[in-house]
Order: structure tokens, then sequence, then C-alpha cells
């Protein structure tokens, strides 16, 4: 699916031009406007529906990569200092900046910003 096709497993995804041949969707989604979950799923629709029968605050798909998977890890713990609980996060300065980047289909900025903060891409 590319960018810009929404379907009914695959959101308007940013595609991140990465060597990994394994790739799923990761997401971002916030309850109202609170607490945002970035979390993995093959059927992003799905996802959000089973998650909204626990959440009282509408949940709002706010941004989504079609990246490999090992992203969401690296997502986590990059914003490690911003967790609620699990994959839970305060909507942070730093997170929504990935956010705007992915919204604004930036693939070079949004793959630049996960690179820097990707610890199997940084060898000495």
């Amino acid at each position: 699916v590319g960018a810009g096709k929404k379907t009914k497993s695959a959101p308007d995804a940013l595609i991140l031009p990465q060597r990994d041949l394994a790739r799923t969707h990761v997401y971002f989604m916030q309850a109202g406007e609170g607490a945002i979950k970035i979390g993995v799923s093959d059927d992003v629709w799905a996802r959000m529906a089973s998650l909204q029968t626990a959440q009282p605050e509408e949940l709002k798909l706010i941004a989504c990569l079609y990246c490999a998977p090992h992203v969401e890890r690296t997502l986590h713990r990059a914003f490690e200092a911003y967790s609620l609980r699990g994959e839970w996060f305060r909507p942070s300065d730093e997170i929504m900046h990935l956010v705007s980047l992915i919204t604004a289909k930036d693939a070079a900025g949004a793959l630049q910003f996960i690179d820097d903060r990707d610890p199997l891409l940084k060898r000495h």
C-alpha cells in the first residue's frame, strides 16, 4: 500500500525506505488530547477498535509508519522518559515532533529521527 492510500488494514501510512524486508504498521494513537499509544499492528483499524472498548476517551490515529517492526521498540526506548505505562506515553514535544514529520510525509526527516535513536544502528 503506498502513501496516501487508505484501506481497511492500512491507514494513510508514511512508508519509510529501509533495507528490512519485514514490514508492519507502527501507529500513534491518542486518547483525547492526552496519552499517546505507540504500538504495532498489521491491521491498525482493528487494533484501534479493540483498544477503544477499554478506553473512555475517543482514540484517534494521529500518525502511522509502514516500516520494520523493530522501530516500535526503538521508539519505546527513545521516549522512555515520557512513559506512563506500557506502550502509553505523555504527549511530549519530542513525540509530537516525530508525529509532525510523519504527517507531513517527511520520510527523510522521520527516518533520520529514528536512526538517531536506534541503538542497532549505532556501531562504533
